[in-house]
């Protein structure tokens, strides 16, 4: 059962750090910066997970995981 646990562990850290990869990627993030939070992979997996947490929060519910105050909204275009 640890072993299994160990191997589950493993996966999402590396799913993690490619998910982070991938998205830093689509975003733009320069290319250093990349490879410096790989590097420090705790880093890395941890913002990796949040943002397929977030993701997949705003995909099925529609909203995202944490909401945020929009304090521009006064200057929105949308009026």
């Amino acid at each position: 059962m640890n072993t299994f646990l160990s191997l589950v562990l493993i996966g999402i850290v590396f799913g993690g750090l490619i998910y982070y990869w991938v998205k830093a990627r689509v975003m733009g993030i320069y290319w250093v910066y990349i490879v410096f939070v790989i590097l420090a992979w705790p880093i890395g997996a941890l913002i990796g997970i949040y943002w397929a947490l977030e993701d997949l929060s705003v995909y099925y519910r529609g909203k995202p995981l944490i909401k945020s105050e929009d304090k521009d909204s006064k200057y929105s275009l949308k009026d």
